[in-house]
């Protein structure tokens, strides 16, 4: 979202650990699947406010499904590659 490294990769770091073959394949493979989200997926309400991730919010459901639905929206109207 914001350039942020993968968790996977601060881990590394932190842990002074080597880059190994399984951690390189991981690594592209998050870099892939961050790659294919839909950019406007981070304008639904779900990422712009953090009230629903307050304890007992009661329409957390609501909020989190509206946004799935406008990322499947955009997946299903769009034409086979």
């Amino acid at each position: 979202m914001s350039r942020e490294p993968l968790y996977i990769e601060d881990l590394r770091h932190q842990l002074l650990l080597p880059s190994t073959a399984q951690y390189e394949n991981l690594l592209q493979e998050l870099r892939t699947k961050r790659s294919q989200i839909w950019s406007d997926f981070y304008t639904t309400e779900a990422m712009l406010t953090d009230e629903w991730k307050k304890p007992y919010y009661e329409l957390r459901h609501t909020i989190t499904r509206f946004a799935v639905h406008r990322f499947h929206f955009k997946i299903c109207t769009m034409s086979p590659v």
